[in-house]
């Protein structure tokens, strides 16, 4: 995608790119939890699993491969560094990105944004079942919505403000996650001690359009300071630490 589009429209299509997650929820919680109610939990991998490989067939022969850079220059961090028309090797390239002290902050401050985000999200429905004993279409059908018209459209809205104020200044790429994150914390306790199912879904819509403002920036700020031939390692190291600490450690504590 950062081959694809330039520096001035990478936050919007990388939110754009986020439209794609939150079809994907909005369908697992539509199938999936029929699936679950009727056949179990087991069976649902295999049902939402199985359209995944045909839809990566379907890429892989369709999408034409970009050349490296072709997206716009190459960033002022990565030009300063002299590392702009170099290859590396997986830990020398790890080095090189991990030596950039604002891509080392970005993967702190999207961990702990994460490790939060998660630990809310995936105890959702739990919260529903238990505060308001509601069976599971009553819970996944509302938040298949929510998925598709408020977080797809907070996570394009973001990477469009982000683009916009990003002609006046680069910080954008942090004050843009930083406001929506900001704006969901205040909400947050909303959501949590709504008094019925209709303020906690409509909290939950606010808290998901707000929070989502944050992906298209910092996923467009990590391609923006890697050197053009570390843009993949780069979105690996972030999506690693999104997963390991974010996706595996926020549910868990929550739990705990």
């Amino acid at each position: 995608i950062s081959d694809y589009f330039n520096s001035e429209q990478r936050a919007r299509a990388l939110g754009f790119y986020m439209l794609g997650i939150s079809i994907g929820d909005a369908v697992a919680f539509i199938i999936g939890g029929w699936v679950l109610q009727e056949f179990g939990w087991r069976n649902v991998f295999l049902v939402i699993g199985i359209p995944g490989l045909i839809l990566a067939a379907i890429l892989k022969l369709t999408v034409r491969e970009p050349s490296r850079g072709s997206g716009g220059a190459v960033s002022s961090d990565a030009a300063a560094s002299g590392s702009a028309e170099k290859t590396f090797g997986f830990f020398e390239g790890m080095a090189e990105m991990l030596r950039i002290p604002s891509y080392r902050l970005l993967i702190i401050a999207t961990i702990c944004a994460t490790f939060a985000a998660n630990g809310l999200a995936y105890w959702q429905v739990d919260y529903f079942t238990r505060s308001f004993d509601m069976t599971m279409m009553e819970i996944t059908l509302p938040m298949a919505l929510i998925s598709i018209l408020t977080f797809g459209s907070g996570a394009y809205m973001g990477g469009f403000v982000c683009d916009w104020l990003c002609t006046k200044t680069r910080a954008a790429y942090g004050y843009v996650p930083a406001m929506g994150i900001v704006a969901a914390t205040f909400v947050s306790p909303l959501f949590a001690f709504a008094p019925n199912p209709t303020w906690a879904f409509l909290w939950l819509a606010v808290l998901a359009f707000t929070f989502s403002f944050f992906y298209g920036p910092v996923l467009a700020g990590a391609q923006i300071l890697a050197p053009v031939h570390l843009r993949a390692l780069a979105s690996s190291i972030l999506f690693s630490g999104i997963i390991l600490f974010g996706v595996g450690l926020g549910p868990l504590s929550v739990g705990i």
